[in-house]
């Protein structure tokens, strides 16, 4: 399907944004450089605080010279932006086989083995972060290795005792404790 093409006005318009971000641009990078003598990493500065003032992030990074733009405003994109990959129908079906899903590691293990595919882990994990896909797992503490609280379990009985231990025959009121410490024995 053929694309429109832009009227005389809209090319102008589009100029004219182009040409206001960039002097936007140099004013701003000029004062920056005046408060600091460093120029070293001025320019990301710059460019992070223009794209939140009406500017388009896109023309604010071609003034600024950076390269392959596309590539990080790919990199930059919301999660709810879908990859342009071949395998995002295959990584989604191999994701949701478990009903907590998966890490990016069983995804790409799935694809070397069931597909055929030569993929990387990175790309895979890209992949995943752009779609949302992200595994549920329990967490465990470190030291003991259990997982966190999760509602009273087992028996409790009521408090007869009171903390009134005085007996007047032998093995009348027993009860125990268990009490979890750590002791660090060598």
């Amino acid at each position: 399907m053929r694309a429109v093409p832009p009227t005389r006005e809209e090319e102008l318009a589009e100029r004219v944004r182009k040409l206001e971000a960039q002097v936007a641009y140099l004013k701003k990078s000029i004062a920056l450089k005046a408060q600091k003598r460093s120029q070293t990493g001025t320019k990301p500065l710059v460019v992070a605080e223009l794209s939140g003032r009406g500017h388009r992030l896109y023309d604010l990074l071609e003034v600024a010279g950076f390269r392959q733009v596309e590539l990080l405003l790919r990199v930059g994109s919301s999660p709810a932006a879908q990859p342009e990959c071949s395998y995002v129908p295959r990584s989604r079906r191999s994701f949701s086989r478990t009903p907590n899903g998966c890490g990016h590691r069983q995804v790409v293990m799935c694809l070397r083995a069931e597909e055929g595919v030569r993929i990387a882990d990175k790309t895979v994990l890209k992949m995943m972060r752009q779609m949302g896909l992200r595994a549920v797992y329990a967490v465990r503490d470190p030291t003991t290795g259990t997982t966190p609280y999760k509602g009273r379990w087992g028996k409790s009985f009521a408090n007869i005792i009171y903390c009134d231990f005085k007996v007047l025959i032998l093995w009348q009121k027993l009860g125990t404790d268990v009490t979890e410490f750590k002791a660090f024995l060598r």
